[in-house]
């Protein structure tokens, strides 16, 4: 039932006792996870009413109906502790910046934190960190657009990530996924066609200088 998108977010996610999907639309991704025992018990949480019942009708006739709650809220400000697991994918970064702001410290106690957005997973990569969060695993998919999961763990240690790092993924820059690969293959090419339309000596040399750093991480999977 999973697309490839929600099979990379639900591989980032051990086992755990309860798990909160958060702008679960369809509530795909919790009717999985308690079939195949990755969770215990599900909230299944949307701000809007038309996706909960979607997800309701896509519970309906599952025999782990009766470990699923529907919950109307915004982010997980209304789901009752004890929470191990926070899903949240699909949303823009902006959006998931802003559900992680309003109850940071919660968030500072949640073990696991998936979290896939539609773009500018740099910025959310670099968010998380500063406010005191550790990468500890990232998965890629492609179906016409490449997508991006991370995962998040509360941290009292520091992050010295580079700015490289941050913008194309730790974890996945150390893992020889053919996906990403491409990935940056596709991200090389177009740098080097920007490097050579663009006017700008600066933002030439910005260029250049990426596109080197992704053509050395090739080079050594070559």
């Amino acid at each position: 039932m999973l697309d490839v998108r929600l099979r990379a977010v639900l591989s980032l996610v051990k086992p755990c006792t309860i798990l909160a999907d958060v702008g679960t639309d369809h509530g795909y991704l919790p009717l999985e996870a308690l079939k195949t025992g990755v969770c215990e018990q599900a909230f299944a949480a949307d701000l809007n009413e038309l996706p909960l019942q979607r997800a309701r009708d896509t519970f309906a006739q599952s025999d782990v109906k009766d470990r699923v709650t529907f919950i109307r809220c915004s982010g997980i400000r209304d789901i009752p502790d004890p929470i191990d697991t926070v899903v949240i994918a699909g949303m823009g970064a902006e959006t998931v910046m802003q559900i992680v702001t309003e109850d940071l410290e919660r968030f500072r106690r949640i073990p696991q934190i998936v979290l896939q957005v539609n773009k500018d997973v740099e910025s959310l990569r670099r968010f998380m960190v500063q406010r005191g969060f550790d990468i500890v695993d990232e998965a890629i998919a492609y179906k016409r657009h490449y997508y991006v999961v991370v995962k998040f763990a509360p941290t009292a240690i520091p992050s010295g990530y580079t700015p490289f790092q941050l913008k194309y993924g730790p974890i996945l820059l150390s893992k020889k996924d053919p996906i990403f690969l491409n990935h940056l293959a596709s991200r090389l090419n177009h740098l080097m066609d920007l490097a050579h339309r663009v006017s700008d000596e600066n933002k030439r040399d910005a260029f250049v200088l990426e596109a080197d750093a992704i053509r050395n991480v090739l080079d050594k999977e070559s």
